[in-house]
């Protein structure tokens, strides 16, 4: 073979190198797309869970607004009852 033959077939394994180099590139890049879109999904799941407990949280804190306005209440109304019971006299 001459030499410009064998510069042609050199060339012709480079670009053959560089073809299989950008395409194992290309396969990296779609592995990362794909990596990309399940860690966004997971954060909007990770989102979602946090407005959920978030709702939780202030349906609770107005649980807890309702109970203790009940409760002073029955202790209002409890008061009024003892004071009421306290006018009867009961013999021994």
């Amino acid at each position: 073979m001459d030499s410009g033959a064998l510069v042609a077939k050199d060339a012709g394994r480079t670009l053959a190198d560089v073809v299989a180099s950008v395409e194992r590139v290309a396969s990296l890049l779609e592995e990362v797309a794909r990596a990309t879109q399940e860690q966004s999904t997971g954060i909007a799941q990770v989102n979602q869970a946090a407005a959920q407990l978030d709702a939780a949280t202030q349906q609770n804190a107005a649980l807890v607004e309702e109970s203790s306005g009940a409760s002073d209440s029955l202790r209002r109304l409890a008061n009024r009852m003892a004071q009421g019971v306290a006018t009867f006299k009961t013999e021994a």
